[in-house]
Formats: C-alpha cells, structure tokens, sequence
C-alpha cells in the first residue's frame, strides 16, 4: 500500500475522550471534549480545545478552574448526551453525580475512574478556517 502524507493536518493519533466540569452561573455543567490533547510541559498542563461559543467556557472563565473526567466505556451514552446538548438550554447537571475537591472550584463526576481539578493558566484563541 503507498503512504499517504498528510498536507496541514494535525497527526491522526488517537486522544481519550474527557468530560469538562465547570461551574457556570453557579450550577454544575459538563461537556464532551472530543480534542483533549494530553499534558505538556513542566509542570504539568493539561490542555483542551473547545469552540468559542461552548456555554461551558463562560463558567471556566467565570471561576478559572475546570475539572477533566475521563469516563469508562460504560459511560457512552452520558458522555455522548452531554456533547449533544448545550447547557443553555439543558440541565446537565443531573446526569452525573458530582464531587467537589477540598476548594469546590469544579465539579467533578463521581463515576469516572480518572478525575483532575485545574486551573486555568492561559486561554489561546485559535485561527478559525
């Protein structure tokens, strides 16, 4: 088979699917991020991607702080419901069980094995296409 070069594309290697928490306007939200890309540099950041127009955003700008939850395979159709439906629009909050750190910055969901609280560093506006 010939090799394929890829011309301005991110590599295609494959990122977990996470949950954000934050709280906006006070009330428990969660989102579906489908472009979580991992840690970098030291000390640890934890970067996400998400479109300007998310509601979640505002409570990540609103507080600075956000939770990352990585849920199991049991947990698709939560996870799938929570990237469908907008806050806005939707209560999310009841879909999972939440759990706050010793600060109650963000809301994290009780039935994901891997939960991390963070705080927000740094805000990149990326060019639109």
């Amino acid at each position: 088979m010939e090799k394929i070069q890829l011309q301005n594309q991110a590599p295609a290697t494959p990122h977990p699917i996470v949950i954000a928490g934050a709280l906006v306007q006070g009330k428990e939200n969660y989102l579906t991020i489908g472009a979580y890309g991992g840690m970098a540099i030291q000390p640890p950041v934890i970067y996400i991607s998400s479109m300007k127009s998310h509601f979640t955003n505002a409570g990540i700008k609103e507080t600075g702080f956000f939770s990352i939850n990585v849920p199991s395979a049991r947990m698709v159709k939560e996870t799938d419901y929570c990237g469908l439906v907008s806050g806005r629009d939707t209560d999310k909050s009841v879909v999972f069980t939440s759990f706050y750190g010793k600060e109650k910055n963000a809301p994290m969901i009780r039935e994901c094995p891997i939960n991390a609280l963070c705080k927000l560093v740094k805000t990149v506006k990326l060019p639109q296409q």
